[in-house]
């Protein structure tokens, strides 16, 4: 658990490194789907693969920011057989704002 301000802004950094991995990843898809409406058919299932695996990229790029928000502030990622499913929940939860940091 962070508990200083130096720790929290290291996670900040971190956090907005793998945001600016995500971005990378967002604009590969959207290429590759400016290229999808013009190829052949024979073609197009390359490019869908590639879609495909970028869309896997992201959400692993969303479950690592996760996993380093989940275990530097909540204490751990979750360690039950659903734990992917109980991360997403737990970074929906509304949480009040902390003024003292």
């Amino acid at each position: 658990m962070l508990k200083n301000r130096e720790g929290i802004l290291t996670l900040i950094a971190e956090i907005k490194q793998g945001l600016g991995d995500l971005e990378l990843i967002s604009k590969s898809i959207v290429e590759v789907g400016k290229k999808i409406k013009v190829i052949n058919k024979k073609e197009k299932r390359y490019y869908l693969e590639s879609v495909a695996l970028e869309l896997h990229n992201f959400y692993s790029g969303c479950e690592r920011i996760f996993e380093k928000i989940a275990g530097d502030l909540n204490g751990g990622v979750p360690t039950t057989h659903d734990w992917h499913k109980r991360i997403l929940q737990n970074m929906m939860i509304d949480i009040p704002k902390i003024d003292h940091l």
